[in-house]
């Protein structure tokens, strides 16, 4: 590697050669000073060795090339770039998706928060949706990604916002090198591998805890770019990846039932996958993969499910079709207790994508009400902490539903 540069970051490639944005890397690199990009080539297949050997043969003192025998993955490319460019002497270095959704001037914010901040070790990208920032998502990555972040946040024990944003920058120092050392573990979610690494190094120093040497910036712009390599199912992946670390049963049930739940994959994919993989730690996600099989839908429809095994009444039809005498559609309500026509749904905005959703949702609370039907409201909220009082609001509700006589309503089961 040519003479040392203040900071290198590492650009993981596989078969980048159709879509990798030269002339972007080119011009930043003729504004800036002091910043080298190290391309990782991941066993390509094309022709993206040849592509980047061109980049440093132009400016060798701006880009240099590590070329991986085969390939290894991201989280591989990523961990032995950074080895290479801490051993090359920079003050900073980091990791940077090469589609450039997150656009290369961010660099500079990056490092000055460094700069200005003596004490932060790390400083993440962070793709939040403020006003005054452009930041571009695929509703479906959005979504997905948040209920991703928030299980991560929850295993981390740690407050932390976006843990998958491809845009990272560290200091550099011998305890960073530790931290890179060893290969992941973990193929799709190494970023989260990599902080639990960082707070259990902390932690075992007695340094200050992650919280107080993570930075994580606020993007201005982050844009989805066409041709990505993730794809739907990898978000199944890395959701199983991050299950296999989680402890906590309602933790995991969120994780997967959202994959699910959005079409990202099937649950019968997922196993799939989970067979395929390491049995370590998958004892938990196999049993919820199997609550999912049967047709529930979120972690609030579990706990909803084994409060009714406790309630010593009939056991209901989950998410039927709910049709009016003359066959017209009403609804699908969460749980179905077909012999008094009872109608059990549990949801609110919170479990919605969006206010559209949540409007058609109370449209069709009104249509089952219109029926005849007696319908039983409970927030996920309620449920998963006061499940005695929702117990007896079920058992109440239908005993009601038993005094009237019933509507002449048919149910469909899913």
């Amino acid at each position: 590697m040519p003479a040392m540069a203040d900071t290198i970051v590492v650009v993981p490639c596989y078969n980048e050669a159709e879509r990798l944005p030269v002339e972007r890397f080119k011009r930043y690199v003729a504004m800036t000073r002091g910043i080298r990009f190290l391309f990782v080539d991941d066993g390509s297949r094309d022709g993206t060795l040849a592509v980047l050997r061109g980049l440093e043969a132009e400016r060798p003192d701006a880009f240099c090339v590590l070329a991986l025998p085969r390939n290894a993955g991201k989280a591989e490319a990523v961990r032995r770039g950074i080895l290479a460019a801490l051993k090359a002497g920079a003050r900073y270095v980091g990791f940077w998706d090469a589609d450039l959704s997150t656009p290369l001037e961010a660099i500079g914010d990056l490092r000055a928060v460094m700069e200005e901040r003596p004490g932060i070790e790390a400083v993440f990208g962070s793709r939040v949706q403020l006003l005054g920032r452009a930041i571009e998502r695929h509703a479906w990555r959005h979504y997905l990604g948040r209920v991703f972040a928030t299980a991560a946040s929850l295993t981390l024990r740690l407050r932390i916002y976006d843990t998958q944003c491809g845009a990272k920058l560290f200091r550099a120092s011998d305890r960073l090198a530790e931290l890179f050392r060893e290969p992941f573990r973990t193929r799709w979610i190494f970023d989260v591998e990599l902080i639990a690494r960082l707070i259990r190094q902390r932690r075992d120093a007695a340094l200050p805890g992650a919280e107080n040497v993570i930075y994580e910036f606020p993007l201005l712009e982050w844009r989805d770019v066409p041709g990505s390599k993730l794809k739907a199912r990898d978000f199944g992946r890395a959701a199983l990846d991050l299950s296999r670390r989680l402890t906590d049963r309602d933790q995991v049930r969120a994780t997967l039932a959202e994959v699910v739940q959005r079409g990202r994959c099937t649950a019968m994919e997922l196993s799939a996958e989970l067979e395929a993989g390491s049995g370590r730690g998958s004892a938990l996600p196999r049993s919820v993969l199997r609550e999912i099989g049967v047709g529930v839908r979120s972690v609030a429809e579990a706990q909803a499910r084994e409060l009714v095994r406790r309630s010593g009444l009939p056991l209901p039809v989950w998410n039927p079709q709910v049709y009016d005498g003359t066959g017209r559609f009403l609804a699908m309500p969460d749980a179905w207790f077909d012999d008094v026509a009872l109608a059990w749904q549990i949801d609110s905005v919170e479990w919605h994508a969006d206010p559209v959703g949540y409007r058609t949702t109370l449209e069709r609370r009104s249509a089952l009400a219109a029926a005849g039907i007696v319908v039983m409201h409970t927030l996920p909220s309620k449920l998963a902490v006061n499940r005695d009082e929702v117990l007896a609001e079920l058992r109440a509700m239908y005993r009601h539903a038993w005094s009237r006589p019933r509507p002449n309503v048919i149910a469909v089961p899913a």
